[in-house]
């Protein structure tokens, strides 16, 4: 029997401008045995190897202008991290999240359990904020980070994150 969650999920909300990122991080240096690529469809089986059925969520967020990055190791994926970067002059809705114009959002930062520990999810906060610099300064980066997930929230501290407030997310209906 599967244990029942709770329908509400806390998630704190940070935020950071991608000049502070980026002037927060320059003792990370990604070492050489890290490739870091792009996202793309051809690597929807290799998700399913290590996270079941997280292509579908995969193709989701590329086919809504989502940009996914993997940190590759021997050939499997060990760690993927989203952007969705809000270029228009509105608002836009982004699932549950809605994202001010120049605001970019990291989410659904994975790392592979037995690479954790590694630094890969602060080589993905580095490369997504390294990515943004290029299209300008001024951007504003936000997260929402589980409540209780410490390890994510401590390393976007690191990065000069800090809390900017609460999300409450309510789920209705039943579990897939």
């Amino acid at each position: 029997m599967l244990a029942k969650r709770s329908p509400l999920k806390r998630y704190e909300l940070y935020e950071s401008s991608i000049s502070n990122i980026v002037e927060s991080s320059p003792g990370l240096s990604i070492p050489d045995s890290v490739e870091i690529s792009s996202l793309t469809p051809d690597h929807f089986d290799k998700i399913d190897n290590v996270r079941p059925g997280y292509s579908d969520t995969a193709k989701h967020y590329l086919s809504t202008g989502h940009e996914g990055f993997c940190i590759w190791n021997d050939g499997q994926i060990a760690a993927l991290a989203w952007m969705y970067y809000n270029e228009s002059d509105s608002v836009k809705r982004t699932g549950y999240f809605s994202l001010k114009p120049n605001h970019a959002w990291f989410h659904a930062d994975w790392t592979v359990p037995r690479f954790r520990g590694e630094g890969m999810h602060k080589y993905l906060i580095r490369h997504r904020a390294f990515e943004l610099s290029t299209r300008g300064n001024n951007i504003i980066v936000e997260s929402n980070i589980a409540s209780d997930n410490t390890p994510s929230k401590k390393n976007y501290q690191k990065f000069g994150f800090d809390v900017s407030g609460q999300l409450l997310l309510l789920r209705f209906g039943s579990e897939r």
